[in-house]
């Protein structure tokens, strides 16, 4: 499910990603990195309120993991949430301090 809403996020087909991310939102045993991923998907491509909410229960799902906090910081900035976005960056880093040397060399 996360990796045909991302394709389908990749490939434009905005309304398709929009509601395979809602989908697994929806999916009862979605758990952090599921939740992360669907707001991935929707910050990609209708970024939102949804995105918000679901981009916060990742971390709250998952808080040991930067990839939660770097799709909240992605989503938030999006929103021209700044403080927010800069707070989650930070926690980003902090957990992980190698993020900044992987996203350079991509």
């Amino acid at each position: 499910m996360i990796a045909r809403g991302l394709v389908l996020a990749e490939l434009g087909r905005v309304d398709e990603a929009a509601a395979q991310a809602e989908r697994i939102l929806a999916h009862p045993d979605a758990d952090g990195y599921a939740r992360t991923s669907a707001a991935a998907v929707l910050g990609a491509v209708r970024n939102g309120q949804v995105a918000l909410e679901a981009a916060w229960e990742g971390v709250r799902l998952a808080p040991d993991q930067p990839r939660a906090h770097l799709v909240l910081g992605l989503v938030a900035a999006g929103l021209e949430l700044p403080d927010l976005a800069r707070r989650a960056y930070q926690e980003a880093l902090a957990l992980d301090q190698q993020l900044l040397d992987r996203q350079a060399a991509v």
